[in-house]
């Protein structure tokens, strides 16, 4: 057989990790011969294309970008290239196209495929918002990247007492975001599915500062925005393709809690670097898994879909599901993150050893802290009859709650009762304390991992 291979919207790591599987599968396991277009459909309009033999792809799987190029194609000039199209997979004897790429690009295969191309899609995008999938590939190298760069910001941030803003690709949903800030313990993450408050995100970051923190991390999402009226904000506009071009959340967002809270705001972009570089090993693996089965898909007949990742098994699905909706981040994920937050701020253990903050709602001073016994590392304290609020009901947790802070020979802070073997997280704290619906008492994000 005879298959040609595209790349098409913007580039995320993994493409060539693909396309050498493709190559790999098709020319060493089935003897089929394979080309790629150059720069995405436009190749195959112009019918610019070269030979994909296993030299070609040698050394490319952990290579960023994609040795065949990409580029974008107005809807209206794919549309009117139908038959073009058609006219050119004739000329060149092809019994499949394989285009890799994202919602753009699955909604141009899809509309090849209705009009009787034989078309087998392949998912890319590092926005993870593909719904008919689990996963797509260069997802997991996005959220490294971006998590590196929020552990290295909050050393600088430390340094001159700044709130840091940094903003993330996702233009229409938060998963970079989301899952970035809760491996980097930011303090604060907004995201496009859920407008924030402005008021409230002033408040969270005012309350870590007036508890003796220095610094303050806020991850933003490029598609987030306020709650309407709430905070001057430019929309910004859309570009020939459709897309929409924003003014730079990061940059706004900055501004307005600098003169909000008299502390030193800065927006910090991480942009295409999300984008580009080695793939992780995760991405490699499951491009590599796309392209095996999307050959296996064009000898078995399988057009008009593409590879899907359930679970950990793979499966084949029609391009329609992958465009019907965008796979959001759903309400329970971001509640639960904004919950875990919530928790975070009741009890402050600062890096002194001592408490220096009270649960929330609960009046009056924590019980002091004494020194830990001898042989040991770190100190203990102890809550006096804190009234915790669940609901319309209160209930009264044991008159004293002694907790030791402890470090461990392999430097792991945790906590447990005096006496006791049992290492304690920041959610059994919380159960504890009839906390686990997230309000009250927690455990600083210096402290511990959200």
């Amino acid at each position: 057989m005879r298959m040609g291979v595209l790349t098409s919207g913007g580039d995320c790591p993994g493409l060539n990790a693909v396309i050498r599987s493709v190559v790999h599968r098709a020319v060493v396991d089935h003897g089929d011969e394979v080309i790629g277009f150059r720069d995405g459909w436009k190749g195959l309009l112009e019918c610019d294309y070269l030979k994909l033999d296993l030299d070609a792809v040698g050394g490319i799987l952990a290579r960023g970008g994609t040795i065949l190029g990409s580029s974008r194609v107005r809807p209206e000039h794919l549309r009117d290239g139908v038959e073009r199209a058609r006219r050119h997979v004739e000329e060149l004897g092809l019994d499949a196209i394989i285009p890799i790429g994202g919602e753009g690009t699955l909604k141009a295969a899809r509309l090849l495929s209705d009009n009787g191309l034989p078309i087998v899609g392949v998912p890319k995008t590092i926005d993870n918002d593909i719904s008919a999938t689990d996963v797509t590939f260069g997802f997991d190298t996005a959220v490294t990247v971006a998590t590196e760069a929020l552990d290295r910001l909050k050393t600088t941030a430390e340094s001159h007492q700044r709130v840091l803003v940094v903003e993330v690709m996702g233009r229409h949903t938060g998963w970079i975001a989301l899952h970035s800030g809760m491996a980097a313990g930011a303090h604060a993450v907004v995201v496009p599915e859920r407008p924030f408050d402005i008021d409230e995100l002033t408040a969270r970051v005012g309350e870590r500062f007036a508890a003796g923190k220095r610094f303050a991390i806020v991850v933003a999402a490029e598609g987030a925005k306020p709650t309407p009226g709430t905070m001057d904000f430019d929309e910004g506009g859309k570009d020939v393709y459709g897309h929409e071009r924003f003014a730079g959340i990061a940059r706004q967002l900055s501004t307005e809690l600098e003169e909000r809270l008299g502390k030193e705001a800065r927006p910090v972009i991480l942009g295409h670097v999300q984008r580009g570089g080695t793939p992780t090993a995760y991405d490699r693996v499951l491009a590599t898994r796309f392209g095996w089965h999307a050959v296996e898909a064009v000898h078995r007949g399988e057009f008009g879909r593409m590879t899907a990742l359930g679970g950990t098994s793979m499966a084949m699905v029609p391009p329609a599901e992958a465009v019907r909706t965008l796979k959001t981040v759903p309400p329970e994920r971001y509640t639960a993150a904004r919950q875990r937050l919530h928790a975070r701020r009741g009890v402050h253990i600062a890096g002194g050893g001592a408490v220096d903050a009270q649960p929330v709602g609960t009046p009056g001073p924590l019980g002091a802290h004494a020194p830990h016994p001898p042989g040991s590392k770190g100190f203990t304290t102890h809550l006096d009859q804190p009234t915790v609020r669940q609901g319309d009901a209160q209930r009264l947790v044991p008159r004293r709650i002694d907790l030791a802070v402890v470090q461990d020979e392999a430097h792991t802070t945790g906590l447990r009762l005096p006496g006791d073997k049992h290492r304690f997280t920041g959610r059994d704290i919380d159960d504890a304390a009839g906390q686990s619906s997230g309000a009250g008492a927690g455990v600083d994000p210096e402290w511990s991992a959200w």
